[in-house]
């Protein structure tokens, strides 16, 4: 069993908590609160990514110990040495943006294009 909490964002019952390894994959939906518990999680590595419209979160590696009965340790994918403390509470690294807000009109463009005026 893999659990924690998504801190720093709103609705978090729009995400989803998904684990993949071991060729399998095992996922959980967020609670209203942002806590999740991926259930039946077999050892060994894992990679956790949230799923998310709105927010950006870092992937996170998931070693779960078949010799310790079940002890959960994480870090963020390429920082070795960084662990995370359990349970898990994951912050987003960022927003997304899918909106680019368009330049004004130039009129003065549309002169200087060799095309309009040939």
């Amino acid at each position: 069993t893999v659990q924690g909490k998504l801190t720093q964002v709103e609705n978090p019952s729009d995400m989803r908590v998904q684990l993949i390894g071991n060729n399998g994959v095992y996922s959980a939906i967020t609670r209203l609160d942002g806590s999740f518990v991926v259930r039946d999680v077999p050892p060994g590595a894992f990679l956790l990514d949230v799923l998310s419209v709105k927010y950006n979160f870092t992937t996170i590696r998931v070693d779960v110990s078949a010799k310790y009965n079940g002890k959960v340790k994480a870090r963020p994918l390429h920082e070795p040495n960084n662990f995370i403390t359990y349970p898990l509470e994951l912050k987003p690294s960022g927003h997304y943006q899918f909106i680019q807000h368009r330049k004004p009109y130039d009129f003065s463009g549309m002169i200087r294009n060799l095309l309009f005026i040939g």
